[in-house]
């Protein structure tokens, strides 16, 4: 505020505006600028994890990431990566510098006006100073700043759902990416085995030992394998480059993943959290009641200021050679004759309304998420286990007792291969079964932290099933 400098003297109301504009002054940055509770929430959940709070890569993190990629991929090591790497994430973490600049600014009155004014008459000379400060915004600055922090807080809970969210999205890819790697690598065996008997079948037709009919069985089986071992290294090419996109790499040759998914657990994780708990716990419904609470703040603020729109109040100094110096104040006030204000109180308190039963909505949509995907859990693991200890071990048991009958002369080549392209069958569906146990262990995580990114449930990738009633017959 600049005073006349005409004027050698403090006066009472000089102070009171001086003591307004330090009130309005206060508000600073945090040190942490809420990364501290991101950071306590993502510990939590990941573990032990290092987070880009920086905006940009160190030394440190490029050399960390170096390390990592010297070894195979693990699933841990491909999301410490990401945390560390991904220009998404970084971006989404700038939603909380954004929301803390609000917070400051909320915090902060408006600047004061001045003007100063000469006029001349004659010999006469009148100046004048004129102050305006914001009032209504310093009535209203603890409910403003109130509503900023409920935004704010709302932003931490974002940007920590945001990382909690590519840590499930990563960990997808990952498991994608392994079993498909793993089912093209167990297709080009099973193309080798299925080329070796349709050209035997092949040279035995020539010879006229079997029909033309079990020859183009043979091959038929053989092409089909064929064409679902292209498809095989398709969705491996697919998911590898899914997983390296969400790392925020760029070369694929940088990238070495492991031969194969994680065993199945000898049991299923225990159930730690009730379902009250889950639903307390979600950032999904965190976030919304915190902005039901901002939204309440807002109507509270529109209520106390749908009357008096402007105002503000200003002090006045007036100043001549031929007349004593005048002093006073002047206050601006909008009156309300075209818009008394009910509309904007009408909108606030629908728009609190809207809110109430929209996080209401999300706390029963998240109850039967849970209940949900805990149940796909529980039942992908069951068929995992089902066809890790029963199928999978009759079929190979079934496979060595024909090779016991073929020994004996009592069997085929050909009804060799039949049982073993079975086997082959029921080693894929083992395979399949395993990832989708994994995925829907994924997809209860992201049910319980409130941060669902997949589907209502998981999907199962049926592969095309050659006929295997191929025989040897003539």
């Amino acid at each position: 505020m600049v005073i006349n400098k005409t004027i050698n003297r403090t006066t009472p109301t000089y102070l009171l505006m001086l003591g307004l504009l330090g009130l309005g002054g206060c508000s600073s940055f945090s040190d942490t600028g809420g990364f501290d509770r991101v950071e306590s929430i993502s510990k939590k959940e990941l573990g032990s994890f290092e987070l880009n709070t920086k905006g940009e890569l160190t030394p440190a993190m490029q050399q960390t990431i170096q390390n990592l990629l010297k070894s195979p991929l693990t699933i841990d090591s491909s999301v410490q990566i990401a945390l560390l790497n991904s220009k998404s994430l970084q971006s989404q973490y700038a939603n909380l510098g954004i929301a803390e600049a609000d917070l400051v600014q909320a915090g902060r009155l408006r600047n004061p006006g001045f003007s100063i004014g000469k006029t001349t008459q004659g010999g006469e000379r009148e100046y004048e100073n004129f102050v305006l400060f914001d009032l209504l915004g310093l009535l209203t600055l603890n409910q403003r700043t109130a509503i900023a922090e409920h935004q704010f807080e709302r932003a931490k809970i974002a940007a920590a759902r945001d990382t909690l969210q590519l840590a499930n999205k990563v960990r997808q890819a990952w498991i994608q990416a392994v079993a498909s790697q793993a089912s093209a690598r167990y297709y080009d065996q099973v193309i080798s085995a299925t080329e070796a008997g349709a050209l035997l079948a092949k040279r035995m037709a020539e010879t006229g030992n079997i029909s033309t009919l079990s020859y183009a069985r043979q091959h038929s089986l053989y092409a089909e394998f064929s064409a679902q071992g292209q498809r095989s290294k398709q969705k491996a090419t697919y998911y590898k480059e899914q997983l390296i996109r969400l790392i925020g790499l760029i070369d694929p040759n940088q990238v070495i993943l492991p031969e194969r998914l994680p065993n199945l657990p000898e049991n299923t994780r225990p159930q730690q959290n009730s379902i009250q708990t889950a639903i307390n716990q979600r950032l999904d419904l965190i976030m919304a009641r915190e902005e039901t609470e901002a939204l309440a703040k807002s109507m509270g603020l529109t209520r106390a200021t749908n009357w008096v729109n402007v105002l503000e109040v200003g002090y006045l100094n007036s100043t001549s050679n031929e007349a004593p110096t005048k002093e006073g104040y002047e206050i601006e006030l909008r009156l309300p004759i075209f818009d008394w204000g009910d509309a904007k109180t009408a909108k606030a308190e629908q728009l609190y309304r809207q809110a109430m039963n929209r996080t209401a909505d999300l706390a029963i949509k998240a109850t039967s998420e849970v209940h949900e995907r805990h149940d796909a859990y529980l039942n992908n693991y069951r068929i995992a286990r089902h066809y890790r200890d029963e199928i999978v071990p009759i079929r190979q048991r079934i496979n060595e007792e024909n090779m016991l009958r073929y020994n004996g002369m009592l069997i085929s080549v050909f009804e060799i291969l039949a049982d073993a392209r079975s086997q082959i069958i029921s080693v894929d569906a083992y395979l399949n079964a395993l990832r989708d146990f994994w995925l829907s262990d994924i997809n209860l995580t992201a049910s319980l932290q409130g941060t669902s990114i997949f589907n209502s449930s998981v999907q199962m990738t049926t592969n095309i099933t050659p006929d295997t009633s191929a025989d040897g017959g003539h």
